[in-house]
């Protein structure tokens, strides 16, 4: 049994893990079974967001993780990972951590992300590769498929932002480095663009893998198709 110094060290590291949910017909049986096996630190609680946009309600979580002392994850309403990718995602000790994980579209990128400027001077992004299985890297810009940010990082960024997970004139316009306006970001990658413009720097951690569940309408059906958390294709395109 762990003692009373130790349950208090592990409370330090509650989460609230917040997941925005689609119309309940849309939630796949393979998710369902991932959540039921997620293990997560003594004092931790689970968010359900629906009914509002992705970014407005990757806010509210934010801001109730906050104001009630919760480190903050994110997990996707498609996305299957191990039991305790949270876990280790927390062990890294960084405010802003992501598991690895592919886009359930094509071209199926990792969804980790460097700024690239194109012919015409215009922001967009690209993919990050070159990396190894097991590697602990930097990124410009991380999903918020599975991923931690850290209270001293959401203090930072809602000093600063009033919605941060939302990309807006109203909220504040989006800078890049030079002073030029960044064309719309998604919301699960304004915020990281945000965290490194304060000086946090995004991580993704290859050890954390985590696998999106697309579902194909055939005919009047749904098949829910996605790979297994122990395909080898990922150490295939990893490498690659």
């Amino acid at each position: 049994m762990p003692g009373s110094w130790e349950i208090a060290r592990l409370r330090e590291n509650r989460l609230l893990l917040a997941i925005p949910l689609p119309p309940s017909d849309l939630v796949n049986f393979p998710f369902v079974e991932s959540l039921g096996g997620i293990q997560l630190p003594p004092g931790s609680e689970f968010m359900r967001l629906s009914g509002s946009p992705p970014g407005h309600g990757h806010n509210q979580a934010a801001l109730t993780a906050l104001q009630n002392g919760y480190h903050l994850g994110l997990l996707d309403w498609n996305m299957r990972c191990t039991p305790t990718a949270f876990l280790q995602l927390l062990a890294r000790g960084l405010d802003l951590v992501s598991g690895l994980y592919y886009l359930p579209h094509w071209p199926h990128e990792p969804a980790a992300f460097n700024e690239r400027k194109g012919a015409d001077g215009s922001l967009g992004v690209e993919a990050i590769f070159g990396w190894k299985p097991g590697d602990l890297f930097p990124a410009g810009l991380v999903g918020a498929g599975l991923v931690i940010y850290r209270r001293r990082l959401l203090e930072a960024l809602f000093a600063r932002w009033p919605r941060p997970f939302e990309h807006g004139l109203d909220v504040a316009p989006v800078l890049s480095s030079d002073g030029s306006m960044v064309p719309p970001l998604g919301e699960s990658l304004v915020a990281s663009y945000r965290a490194r413009q304060l000086g946090f720097q995004p991580y993704v951690d290859t050890q954390v893998v985590g696998l999106a569940s697309v579902k194909v309408r055939i005919g009047p059906k749904w098949l829910v198709q996605g790979p297994k958390l122990d395909n080898p294709l990922l150490g295939v395109v990893a490498a690659g």
